[in-house]
Formats: structure tokens, sequence, C-alpha cells
């Protein structure tokens, strides 16, 4: 006749066994068997079965759990430029570089100045709103982004950039030109004198020029 004692070891055993039997789902239930004893077993046993307490967790949890208490370190981020520079290598066609520009924080990098870019652009920014919204070329967004930013703009072009004080009393400006319907853009730079006159600005021939700055930024890009 077993004792008592012997009854609670062989019932600990019993249970530790159908745990490492159902590592999936680990849930035991016990019941009462007709001559008294208590009966472990993974499936229901009986009508007054119980869930062993303890027993319900599954192994991806504990296992979720385990990452919890002992988690693995962040991978550390690397600095911008080292960052530029691996994805330069990236868009060349080396995949470890952009496994390393991946890590090492390459799209919180992107994803943050984008964010500042259009900040910047929404503050009146040119440079910004090419940037953010210009890559891809002259689509509809560009156009109405640099439009409204740009200090002047006409139907096929706007200024870029305007640089001051020559030695000679000109003044150089860096017009974008577009054509409606095509992404394709091309760049030329005009001059305008500091006296008022019939050819006041021009591209290369100060003889051939225009009156002010957008009638000859609207015939050189058309042409």
């Amino acid at each position: 006749m077993s004792t008592p004692g012997a009854l609670v070891y062989s019932a600990i055993l019993l249970v530790a066994g159908l745990l490492v039997a159902t590592q999936g789902t680990a849930q035991i239930y016990t019941c009462k068997a007709p001559d008294g004893s208590r009966v472990f077993s993974d499936k229901r046993c009986g009508d007054d079965a119980k869930v062993v307490p303890g027993t319900t967790r599954s192994k991806k949890a504990a296992s979720a759990t385990a990452a919890k208490a002992n988690p693995k370190p962040a991978p550390l981020a690397k600095p911008a430029s080292e960052l530029d520079e691996l994805l330069k290598r990236c868009d060349g066609g080396d995949v470890a570089s952009c496994n390393a520009w991946t890590v090492g924080g390459g799209p919180n990098l992107l994803r943050e100045r984008e964010e500042q870019s259009e900040l910047d652009c929404e503050a009146g920014s040119l440079s910004a709103c090419e940037e953010r919204y210009c890559r891809e070329g002259m689509d509809e967004d560009c156009r109405a982004r640099v439009m409204r930013t740009a200090r002047m703009a006409g139907e096929t072009w706007y200024l870029r950039e305007e640089r001051y004080q020559r030695d000679d009393g000109r003044t150089e400006y860096a017009v974008r030109c577009f054509d409606k319907g095509s992404r394709k853009t091309r760049d030329i730079t005009l001059m305008c004198s500091a006296m008022a006159g019939p050819n006041r600005c021009y591209q290369r021939d100060s003889q051939q020029g225009f009156g002010r700055l957008d009638q000859a930024a609207a015939k050189y890009c058309a042409g």
C-alpha cells in the first residue's frame, strides 16, 4: 500500500513528465480517480477536471518572458556621415552596406531628415522643398511646392538663387526650367545689369536680352 508521501512524490514526477512531453501547450489537468487518488493528464480526465496552476503558459510566452528579462543590446546608431557613405555604397549595389545602413539607424535618419525638410519647406525654404518633394523630378506636387516658395516663378520656370555684387555691377540668377507634363528640368544662368535698358537681362549676349528678368527667363526656358 502506498503512503501519502509516496503518492505526492509520484504525482510531482508525473506532472514534471507531462510538462516535458507537452512543451507546446504545457496545460495539465488533475482529477480524482475512483480510488480516491489524484490523476494528472494533458487532457481533461473527468467531470471534475481542473487545470493545475502554473501549467497554462505556452513555450512561446515563456520565451517572451525570458527575452524581456534578458534583452539583447540594441545596435548602436552610426554617425550620420558614416550612414551617408553606407547609403552611397548601397545605391551602388553593395548588399553588405545596405544591411549595415539599416542596422545602424539609416531608416530613422532618413525619416528624421524628411520630416525636417517638410517643416523647413513649410517655413519657406526652397532648397528644402526641392529636397523633400522634387527628388523624382518635376511632378505636380513638386511644382506646387516650389512655385509657392520661390521668390519669382513663371509657367515654365522658377528662380532658385541669386548672387549679388558682381565686380561689373551685374547680378547672376540661377533659374530652373521645366515643361508642363514632363518630369525633366534644366538649369540656366541669367545675367542682369544694374542699369535699366531693353537688353538688361540676358543669357550670353548682352546685346540680345530683355528688359526684365521674368521676360528673359520665360524666353530662354521656352527655347
